[in-house]
Formats: structure tokens, sequence, C-alpha cells
């Protein structure tokens, strides 16, 4: 579905006129709530990033960490940036635990580490194309452009219930998604 149908469809709902500027903001927040919340292998991306003087600068399009591992392949684990910082003082050393902090990532010896990580989708373009999750869930962005519309009707109640089902649509995504990765259904 793209997006000038997606606009379709949630005018139809919402029975108003929606004007550019007001579509323009309601894609960037639905894209950004999809990039906050969406975690299939579509959007999972393998970086080689080299930590120098303990840290380095995460990639433009992160959004969170899946695994991080040292350049043998091992699984290094996470520490809040506290435990981190603790772990240095008490030991000398965090080796085997990374932690994010400030867009960076730190990592304890430096070296090259395989990050695997959620990037934020591609902005929905104009007119009649679409981005990877249109094509694929269009629904997501239905729901949330709809909840968005009812917020600017001020109807909390049918927002909260369009939220509900923006809600359930996508840990129905990220469950099908998890359960394919582990042999599921």
């Amino acid at each position: 579905m793209n997006r000038s149908d997606i606009e379709a469809e949630v005018q139809a709902i919402l029975h108003r006129e929606i004007d550019s500027v007001t579509w323009a903001r309601w894609f960037e927040l639905a894209d950004s709530a999809v990039s906050t919340v969406l975690r299939v292998p579509d959007l999972e991306v393998t970086a080689n990033l080299t930590v120098a003087s303990g840290g380095v600068a995460l990639p433009a399009d992160f959004v969170a960490v899946r695994n991080v591992r040292n350049s043998k392949g091992e699984l290094w684990g996470f520490a809040t940036p506290a435990s981190y910082d603790g772990l240095i003082r008490d030991h000398g050393s965090a080796e085997g635990f990374y932690t994010i902090r400030a867009a960076r990532l730190e990592a304890d010896p430096d070296g090259t580490y395989g990050v695997t990580y959620w990037r934020k989708v591609t902005p929905m373009p104009l007119g009649v194309s679409e981005n990877e999750v249109a094509s694929t869930w269009p629904d997501l962005y239905v729901l949330y452009l709809e909840y968005r519309g009812l917020l600017l009707e001020r109807d909390g109640p049918a927002a909260g219930q369009f939220l509900g089902l923006w809600n359930a649509a996508v840990e129905t995504v990220n469950g099908g998604a998890m359960a394919a990765r582990f042999g599921g259904p």
C-alpha cells in the first residue's frame, strides 16, 4: 500500500480532508513510532565498528542494539553505563561488556566489533511510493495515522482504541518475526 492509498483510507475513516503540512508531520511521527518499536529482520543491520579510546559513534540510522560481538565472534554482554563504569573502576576493565552512552558504543578493549542493530525505517516517500514497512505491514501506518487524527479531533476514547489496535498490530508483527527467526509458524 503506497502513501496515497494510506492517506485516502485514513481520510475516509476520519471523514475529513487533511492538508499536506499535517500529513508530512503525521508521517514523520509514524516513521519515528514504527522505528522505535518494530523489531523485524528487514530492519536489522550488521556493521563493523572500530572502538578507539573506549568508544565509537553509532551509525546515524541506529535505533537499538540486537547484539555485539568482538573480533573473535564472542558475544559481548550489555551493561548499564553505571555498571560499565563500575567494572572499569573496580576491575580495571569491562572486557566482555559494552554500553551505549550519548549515541556512542563503548567497549573494552579497543578494537573492531560486529554490531547488529535495528535501524530507522526509511521515511515514507510522497505519492504512490512506499517504504519497507508500508509494503509489508501497511496497517501499522493506517492505525497510527488514524490515532493521530483522532487526537487532533480531541476524541480521546476513540484515539485510545486505535492506539490499542496499533500496539496489538506491532506486537503481532514482532511476534511473527521472532517465531520465524526461531523456526516457529
